[in-house]
């Protein structure tokens, strides 16, 4: 399904912002994270924060969908459109970026969960990720919200398989 070539535009102009919007996002998280990393040497919350309950818990399951089925609906719309179906596939670089990202972007997942797994095991000398994820919950709301629309976003845009019609 090839649609005109301005609504191809809109479809790569919506992606690209999307894209953009959600990397500086993440990118100013990361940067907060590592100023501030003083934080990792101490107790994340004097009051062992539980976990947010009604209505917050709710935002975070339903928006962190939405923004994944967004991602897909986006990816969808690009694969739909035929962007990207002029360039010949052996030229096609960001295929290769966007594998080597989500590689990295695994295996640090698995590190990740290596250290919430250790420190786990000893929550007394070190702190498990998920304290730090509570805390961020309570003292940050808003902008932890936000971090996991963007990255259940991208997930959806990277992960979910356009589909493809019966005649293909």
């Amino acid at each position: 399904m090839v649609t005109s070539p301005r609504s191809r535009d809109l479809v790569h102009y919506v992606r690209l912002v999307l894209l953009a919007a959600a990397v500086i996002g993440l990118g100013y998280v990361l940067f907060v994270a590592v100023t501030n990393y003083a934080v990792l040497t101490r107790r994340p919350c004097p009051n062992q924060a539980e976990p947010l309950g009604v209505p917050w818990s709710g935002y975070f399951v339903f928006g962190s969908l939405g923004a994944f089925c967004l991602g897909a609906l986006i990816g969808y719309w690009r694969h739909a459109s035929g962007l990207g179906a002029d360039v010949p596939i052996e030229r096609d670089w960001s295929a290769v970026a966007v594998h080597v990202a989500l590689t990295v972007f695994f295996v640090l997942g698995v590190v990740l969960l290596v250290y919430e797994t250790w420190a786990e095991w000893d929550p007394i000398v070190r702190w498990p990720i998920t304290s730090f994820v509570r805390c961020a919950d309570r003292n940050q709301t808003l902008a932890s919200l936000l971090t996991a629309g963007a990255v259940s976003f991208l997930f959806g845009q990277w992960l979910w398989r356009p589909w493809e019609s019966a005649d293909a």
